[in-house]
């Protein structure tokens, strides 16, 4: 049970005994009265969650202030600065996402790439021995671990990884819901008779969020990748056959229950499968992230 738009007043504390969670509107409350609120009730059994988070600067306020769960568009809004450019080692986490999906994947330039960066390195060995593969030994080889995965899911695995890695300074909520858009995205497309592009369907649910760990316009940042032209059309908002499945995990985050349905009967998904294949796309992420 939650408290909503709480502002604290005495005869609220019955209130406060029954419920789980008090939710304080970062948009609606002053400074100093979420800090306030904080210092009153801490000591009570109930967990804080900032709402409306919009910035960088309420982000770290929250954070340094104690709340325990933190919501709001910041985590998913780019901070697009005109002129800014793309530091280092980000460059170098984009190159490695245009070798990944080039037509043809040369093992020994991603394997050359891969190497040069010891923390993408240990992202990879870490993803193949996660609880998601459940493999039975520890892979030590990034090579091996490169053959292991194949070339549709190295596509995919390959990307999550280098995104992953683009975001080092970002709130790791990111990059966990840029994973669980593009598991939702490939299982609807799997249900809806496009299986055989699913990985492409996967990398746009993973690449909704790039202009977010880029600060980048999604233009862009596209611009720069070879993934496929609908994917592209459906980030930019424009017609598409990939569209309808963008838009639909949107409206699934946002509980706009009566465009769900709308898009759901567009391409011939039950509606009643949407907190199934949720579900199992939040499993996905936190066995990769989370383990």
């Amino acid at each position: 049970m939650a408290l909503d738009d709480f502002a604290y007043q005495p005869e609220f504390d019955p209130l406060l005994d029954l419920a789980d969670i008090v939710k304080v509107d970062f948009l609606a409350t002053p400074e100093a009265e979420r800090a306030q609120i904080m210092r009153r009730l801490r000591s009570k059994h109930v967990r804080f969650l900032a709402e409306k988070v919009e910035t960088l600067a309420d982000y770290e306020m929250a954070m340094d202030l104690g709340y325990d769960y933190i919501q709001g568009y910041f985590f998913s809004k780019p901070d697009v600065v005109a002129g800014r450019d793309i530091p280092g080692y980000k460059l170098n986490y984009l190159m490695a996402l245009r070798e990944i999906n080039q037509p043809d994947i040369d093992i020994d330039v991603l394997e050359r790439i891969i190497r040069k960066d010891t923390s993408l390195s240990f992202k990879l060995l870490r993803l193949i021995n996660s609880a998601f593969f459940g493999l039975r030994h520890k892979i030590r080889s990034i090579r091996y671990a490169l053959v292991l995965l194949g070339y549709d899911e190295l596509r995919k695995w390959g990307s999550l990884l280098a995104l992953t890695g683009m975001g080092d300074d970002k709130p790791n909520e990111l990059a966990v819901l840029s994973t669980v858009r593009a598991h939702f995205c490939e299982l609807v497309a799997q249900r809806v008779g496009m299986q055989s592009e699913h990985t492409d369907i996967y990398l746009m649910g993973l690449f909704s969020l790039v202009d977010a760990f880029l600060d980048q316009p999604m233009a862009r940042i596209l611009h720069n990748l070879p993934i496929a032209e609908d994917a592209k059309d459906a980030l930019l908002g424009k017609p598409s056959r990939y569209a309808p499945i963008y838009q639909l995990v949107l409206a699934y985050e946002g509980a706009n229950w009566r465009r769900f349905d709308e898009l759901a009967a567009q391409i011939g998904l039950p509606e009643s499968s949407g907190p199934r294949i949720y579900s199992q796309a939040l499993q996905a992420a936190d066995q990769i992230f989370h383990r």
